[in-house]
């Protein structure tokens, strides 16, 4: 990927992460590892849960834009390196995602970890909730550490509701349903739900330059990264990605 730094003015204030300096120019936002993955979502359909799925993170990084990594996951249990960059000056990852598109609601197993290796240290795992928990099976589903995307949710029933952002699902004429509304202290992560017929959900990444200007945060390394993403259960359905840009 290419170097962005022409792309980014100096960094205003606001942001309540640390500050990084590179030259003439500062990155507004950074947060440890740990603070990023202490606020790690999926989100999925209960068998119930039906309706289209639509998103943009089913490219592989040569099919993207210049700050997306990506790449499918044919095979179940097994971890595929979305990203593994060694950079001078570091660099920004401002998110990290699962996308599942597995729109079979009777198949189970679909829990995903996510492996990340900075600046040379021991590998961290980071497990996501189960969604058999819930259900037994899940339909589709959408795993990310990081603040860099959105949803889009809509009701395909007549009643003309949408939102957009990182808040809730609509129901028809029923409150919008939190995309963070349980929290389970087995994986310390978070996890929401669909689980109605006539509920349309988009789920996309925000591209690094995008993330940037928004002031969003960011996983800074100073000299590499490396992101592997699995799910228990896998198919051509299934996709690993991740926003980052090189100073």
């Amino acid at each position: 990927m290419s170097d962005f730094t022409d792309f980014f003015p100096a960094a205003g204030g606001g942001s309540i992460g640390q500050t990084i300096k590179v030259g003439d120019y500062s990155y507004g936002n950074s947060w440890p590892l740990a603070t990023i993955a202490s606020n790690r979502l999926c989100v999925f359909g209960t068998p119930s849960g039906s309706g289209p799925i639509e998103t943009n993170l089913t490219a592989t990084t040569a099919n993207s834009g210049p700050t997306r990594y990506g790449i499918n996951m044919p095979s179940s249990d097994t971890y595929y390196t979305v990203a593994d960059i060694t950079s001078s000056n570091g660099g920004a990852c401002y998110g990290i995602y699962g996308m599942n598109m597995d729109k079979d609601n009777s198949v189970a197993n679909k829990q995903w970890t996510f492996k990340i290796t900075l600046d040379g240290a021991t590998a961290v795992e980071y497990v996501f909730f189960d969604p058999d928990i819930v259900s037994g099976q899940s339909r589709g589903g959408f795993a990310v550490m990081g603040k860099a995307w959105e949803i889009v949710s809509s009701w395909a029933s007549g009643y003309g509701q949408a939102i957009s952002g990182q808040i809730g699902f609509v129901k028809g004429d029923e409150p919008a349903l939190p995309m963070y509304r349980y929290y389970d202290a087995t994986t310390s992560s978070y996890y929401g739900y669909w689980d109605t017929s006539h509920m349309d959900n988009s789920f996309n990444a925000i591209d690094a330059i995008t993330a940037s200007q928004r002031g969003l945060p960011f996983l800074h390394f100073t000299s590499s990264l490396k992101i592997e993403t699995k799910s228990q259960l896998s198919n051509g359905n299934f996709w690993g990605s991740a926003e980052i840009i090189t100073f």
